[in-house]
């Protein structure tokens, strides 16, 4: 990889700047208050650095932003907004949320996160804690868990606004009502079914090692970080289906820790953390083989691959900067 030097590409003082994303001479730029990670501010600056749209609100159980296509991008967390950008200005299409999140079931499973909308479905991972690896320990107190992925058809959601997401300061009132989607686990007679697309993995460990996704072309890939699992999804009208990709990688020495895709050069792209060595590795990926090309290590992790650069945040008390490096 090309000197991390000279790559300066934004940055702001006194500002909780958590991510900027391209798209053509626009920025998107997301910002979360300290004290409440709920509490958000989505800005829209133009060539000019110069703010041009703001939305503020709540962005409820927030983890990060994807981009699926020239103008649109999604959140992820315990709900999901898909976004577009149009004339100027930042427009939500629609949302989904949850109320009694721990009440949500399937299968016996409960509902876990991050939940991300993918064209005509909703798609979050369920787990379940599992009896402990060792006898005399309660259940409470085991680290051993099963998690599985499921699916829900869009076409199957209800809209229900309640009185948070329908206010003026929830994002200034743009969630349409009519896709403005909760699940209420506290529901006597629930509506919703979900639909397992993968196999239920167990693994050791506390399960707040979220999943990650990246949208690939017409598909979604999905990393299972707990368990090193990277899946191709693609879709029909009537379901999604899940193809794990089998890198043969050495798991003892290798973590996964993010996918990105490039929607400009079409290209797919693996962050591994080198367990022995303690850094980070960028994979090139081609998918359809089924294989990998390790471009190089970097000493920062990335949240965002565009165009044959990937973005990193680099945080002190009194600034945020957002840096664009080349990829090799």
């Amino acid at each position: 990889m090309k000197a991390q030097t000279d790559f300066y590409f934004y940055g702001c003082e006194n500002c909780t700047l958590t991510e900027l994303i391209t798209f053509g001479d626009y920025k998107v730029v997301s910002y979360l208050e300290k004290r409440n990670s709920n509490k958000s501010r989505l800005m829209l600056l133009d060539k000019q650095n110069l703010g041009i749209d703001t939305l503020t609100g709540w962005l409820e159980g927030y983890r990060r932003i994807i981009k699926t296509g020239e103008n649109s991008f999604t959140s992820i967390g315990n709900s999901s907004l898909d976004f577009s950008i149009q004339d100027g200005k930042i427009m939500i299409d629609r949302s989904i949320g949850m109320r009694y999140f721990l009440d949500v079931k399937e299968n016996g499973m409960t509902i876990d996160n991050p939940i991300i909308f993918w064209d005509n479905w909703v798609i979050t991972p369920f787990f379940e804690r599992k009896e402990p690896s060792k006898k005399g320990k309660n259940k409470e107190d085991s680290k051993l868990f099963e998690r599985q992925f499921f699916a829900l058809p869009t076409k199957e959601l209800r809209s229900n606004p309640d009185i948070t997401s329908s206010r003026k300061d929830f994002y200034g009132g743009r969630v349409p009502v009519e896709s403005n989607f909760i699940i209420h686990g506290k529901e006597k007679n629930p509506w919703w079914k979900f639909y397992p697309i993968t196999k239920k993995v167990i693994y050791e460990g506390l399960p707040y090692r979220d999943a990650t996704f990246a949208v690939n072309g017409g598909g979604l890939l999905m990393l299972e970080r707990m368990s090193n699992s990277l899946y191709l999804l693609s879709q029909t009208p009537e379901q999604v289906q899940a193809k794990q990709i089998l890198l043969g990688v050495d798991t003892v020495k290798f973590r996964f820790w993010e996918v990105f895709s490039d929607l400009t050069r079409k290209q797919d792209y693996l962050l591994v953390w080198n367990i022995s060595e303690k850094h980070y590795e960028i994979w090139e990926l081609d998918i359809s083989r089924g294989s990998y090309k390790a471009l190089g290590k970097t000493p920062h992790h990335p949240y965002h691959i565009e165009d044959g650069h990937y973005f990193v945040k680099l945080e002190t008390d009194k600034r945020v900067d957002i840096l664009r490096l080349p990829i090799y």
